[in-house]
């Protein structure tokens, strides 16, 4: 290899010393071969899962990276029976516990289920989306909604109110605060909160 030097006062000069190929040289090669054959491999990953996922195939994205929580969620919305449905909801949420749509999609798909200890779950999975977005109004909400479901009015009613406090204008806020009322055995209010 031939390197130039520039010198101002002089005419250019090159240097045509071969360089000495050893062992660093080759490591630094295999370096670099490596290097390609990842982002050679990335990039290819990423085709197949981009064309993957515009054919909805998520199952064969899951085969090769099962820790792919967006391709559990999708799954999910696309499972036949409501237990494959839990399961793929339970796995995107457990691989990303911080992530607040993941936690809601999970706690929506526990909150359809018909058992008590699903309601308790959903309740747990919705108040851990609120640790993580505290200014999401609709999770406080669906939390009052479960309860409302289980016959606790009083708690739920603290719910609404919080929804309610996180976005003023929210009608549905409204709506189950006034049923919160009706069954807690004050109608008059119920009617005054709807009116106003």
């Amino acid at each position: 290899l031939a390197a130039m030097i520039y010198r101002p006062d002089q005419e250019i000069a090159v240097d045509v010393t071969p360089m000495k190929i050893g062992v660093q040289s080759n490591t630094a090669l295999a370096g670099c071969i490596l290097l390609i054959v990842c982002i050679a491999a990335s990039l290819g990953w990423s085709a197949y899962r981009y064309q993957a996922a515009r054919n909805g195939q998520w199952d064969s994205i899951l085969r090769w990276s099962p820790n792919d929580a967006t391709a559990w969620q999708q799954s999910a919305y696309q499972a036949t029976n409501a237990r494959a449905d839990l399961d793929a909801f339970a796995r995107a949420a457990q691989l990303v516990p911080e992530n607040t749509y993941f936690q809601e999609a999970y706690a929506r798909a526990l909150e359809q289920s018909p058992y008590d200890r699903d309601l308790a779950q959903a309740i747990e999975h919705y108040r851990l989306a609120i640790h993580n977005a505290p200014y999401r109004a609709i999770n406080s909400l669906a939390i009052g909604r479960l309860l409302y479901r289980l016959n606790d009015y009083h708690n739920a009613l603290l719910w609404f109110k919080a929804a309610r406090r996180i976005e003023p204008h929210y009608w549905e806020c409204d709506l189950w605060i006034a049923r919160c009322w009706k069954e807690l055995g004050d109608p008059r209010r119920a009617v005054w909160v709807l009116r106003n």
